[in-house]
């Protein structure tokens, strides 16, 4: 998200909320529309083509200006934060009432990451793309189709929602923290919440030690580093198009060692 000054952030805004001058609540707009942009980035891949990644942007810039408006300094969060929360949740929203892939779709790619952990145990070897295809019954196009469709959707529903989970599967972009409620007072977790999450974080890093290193690699890159997908191709020396599928199967790949060592 690049370095950002707190207090300036807090000066606009109090500038703005003290006078209600529209020339104040422009610059702080201008101010945090970056932040609309760094999300969507981080989203981005869930749109197909300029159209839909306008939506999006469209859908951040209404979550934006509800944060300035509901913000309050007393509960103590820094507003780039406040903002980058209902930003993610109004994409999140408006990516649910478009449902630009349906849960049947959403089926298929986990059904696929079963086949691919599968073939891998039998093969004892990364299975390349056309002997995953012939498993599943598929032309070598249309599994790349079901991976470029796979790549839209969060990781959390790929690799962790349980087969048919509705409450958890609702394809809404979900790769990071559910942010709507990112800064808000969470529930305590009790002594059951943590150990499932804790085993849960443990066989997902057993998962993810399990894979090849230029793998982990794209997933250091896009997740820790948070670079954008547009930005690792270039580094990698992919077309766009071809990393999303190599990430949407390194997400099958974890889908599927994970189903198989439960």
């Amino acid at each position: 998200m690049g370095a950002r000054d707190p207090a300036e952030d807090l000066r606009l805004w109090r500038a703005w909320r003290a006078t209600g001058d529209p020339a104040a609540r422009e610059a702080l707009v201008a101010r945090c529309v970056p932040l609309v942009h760094w999300v969507v980035d981080r989203l981005g891949y869930l749109a197909r083509g300029r159209a839909e990644r306008d939506e999006l942007i469209s859908a951040g810039l209404v979550g934006l200006l509800r944060a300035l408006e509901g913000y309050d300094e007393a509960r103590g969060v820094p507003l780039a934060g406040f903002v980058v929360a209902h930003v993610r949740g109004a994409i999140r929203d408006a990516f649910r009432e478009l449902d630009w892939l349906g849960r049947a779709r959403r089926r298929q790619v986990r059904r696929a990451a079963e086949a691919l952990a599968a073939l891998e145990a039998e093969l004892g070897r990364p299975a390349a793309d056309a002997e995953v295809a012939a498993r599943l019954g598929l032309s070598l196009e249309a599994y790349h189709a079901l991976l470029e469709d796979a790549a839209r959707m969060p990781w959390r529903t790929v690799v962790l929602a349980r087969d048919g989970g509705d409450t958890t599967d609702d394809g809404a972009p979900d790769d990071v923290d559910d942010t709507r409620t990112a800064a808000l007072p969470a529930r305590e977790a009790g002594p059951l919440d943590r150990l499932l999450a804790d085993e849960q974080a443990r066989a997902l890093g057993r998962a993810i030690a399990s894979l090849a290193p230029e793998d982990q690699q794209l997933l250091h890159l896009h997740y820790v580093e948070e670079r954008p997908f547009r930005e690792i191709a270039r580094a990698l020396g992919l077309s766009p198009s071809a990393l999303r599928r190599r990430h949407a199967a390194i997400l099958l790949r974890l889908r599927g060692r994970l189903v198989r060592s439960a």
